[in-house]
């Protein structure tokens, strides 16, 4: 079989996701809509005339949009893994097409170029892959900057306690909740702030924030003091959970056991990429437009 237009694929890579169920990294997919599409090995193997592998390239682009329309998300460096959103739409909408993608997700609105899918194709050959690669490898590099310098912000703890947390309360308000309070420092009750859960005040979200460096990663029983915080000291049953590094597997595990509270952990990694998407700590210092040729 031929290799499928791009906005065939989209269906398999979300399936793929939904199956897993986990945190994937990207070379591990390709096999699997593989063997969902049954392409010859001949069309498997194509490569363009710029060195890319063009079967890759159609599931690179699936990825793009599905992150764009918030089905997917990127939760480290070439990692994915579905989201509750996209767990629904692949539930309410097992064979959908790209039409059905945009209609009911926010990949219009996330879409700053809105170009269709079709030119991005005819054009994948020459181009459009050593652009996106490009400003990929670009924004990598501005949010290792972030991270390096969020992991070394302040004079004493105290001072970069209070910076971080401040950091994260504006990127989480700028990001769409409600009215953001800080609560950090000494009797705190175990947690760093609150935040609605938008702008007219309805629930409560709790945040907890951990500047550390990138080999101390937040452990279960952090996991379990902020989940005691939340419930039993503050009465709230909602979480969110930043930290400059990582977590451990046990404090993944912890949070996926949780019955009462629901907490979202955001790594290093993703506080990075949030920061540069939502310019907090950074600005734009020039924009470049992207030509189509059209006559």
């Amino acid at each position: 079989m031929a290799l499928l237009k791009i906005r065939e694929y989209f269906k398999y890579v979300l399936k793929f996701f939904y199956e897993t169920n986990e945190a994937v990294h990207k070379s591990k997919i390709y096999d699997k809509i593989k063997e969902y599409t049954n392409p010859s090995d001949e069309d498997f193997n194509m490569i363009t005339k710029n060195g890319y592998n063009k079967f890759n390239s159609r599931i690179h682009w699936s990825l793009v949009v599905l992150k764009k329309a918030q089905l997917i998300e990127n939760v480290d460096k070439g990692v994915y893994q579905i989201t509750d959103f996209g767990k629904k739409f692949y539930e309410e909408n097992l064979n959908f097409d790209f039409k059905t993608l945009k209609e009911k997700t926010p990949y219009l609105e996330n879409s700053k170029n809105n170009s269709d899918i079709d030119d991005i194709e005819e054009t994948e050959d020459e181009n459009r892959n050593e652009i996106e690669k490009s400003i990929e490898e670009y924004y990598e590099s501005v949010e290792k900057d972030i991270l390096d310098r969020l992991q070394s912000m302040g004079e004493s703890s105290v001072d970069k306690g209070t910076k971080f947390e401040n950091i994260c309360l504006e990127l989480l308000e700028k990001m769409g909740y409600g009215k953001k309070y800080r609560t950090g420092g000494s009797g705190d009750r175990g947690i760093d702030g609150t935040l609605t859960m938008d702008k007219f005040g309805f629930d409560i979200i709790g945040v907890q924030c951990k500047c550390y460096k990138e080999n101390s990663k937040v452990n279960d029983t952090e996991i379990t003091k902020f989940a005691h915080g939340l419930k039993n000291v503050n009465g709230i049953n909602r979480g969110i959970f930043i930290t400059t590094s990582d977590y451990t597997p046990q404090a993944k595990k912890v949070v996926e056991e949780l019955k009462d509270v629901k907490i979202i952990l955001i790594n290093g990694y993703r506080l990075a990429k949030y920061m540069r998407e939502y310019e907090i700590g950074v600005k734009v210092l020039e924009t470049r437009n992207i030509y189509d040729v059209i006559i």
